[in-house]
């Protein structure tokens, strides 16, 4: 009797793996609008965004976000007399699949 006890202790103690906890949906938030920000084809290419913080309400089929971006350019060109270094607001709707569907501003 001993012996199934520590022998049922033993598995029971190899068995329990604690299990990964997934990503919070703030940051999977943050990394796909980043992502979509810095690898938008329509984008300048010499900008890059820093997703900084997030707001969102979830809907049933997607998310109603309010970004903090830091945008930034690493160098002026003809266009711009100096370097743009800002932070705004942008309010986008994403989808459950962490796709950007639209923005609103």
């Amino acid at each position: 009797m001993k012996f199934f006890i520590l022998t049922s202790l033993i598995m029971l103690l190899f068995a329990c793996k604690a299990p990964l906890a997934p990503m919070p949906v703030d940051q999977k938030l943050k990394q796909s609008m980043a992502t979509h920000l810095n690898k938008n084809p329509k984008a300048l290419n010499k900008m890059h965004y820093e997703v900084d913080s997030v707001v969102y309400f979830q809907e049933t089929g997607f998310y109603i976000c309010e970004f903090t971006v830091h945008m930034k350019s690493d160098t002026a060109d003809k266009t711009m007399a100096k370097p743009i270094d800002t932070v705004g607001v942008m309010k986008v709707k994403m989808n459950k699949d962490f796709k950007v569907l639209s923005r609103y501003y």
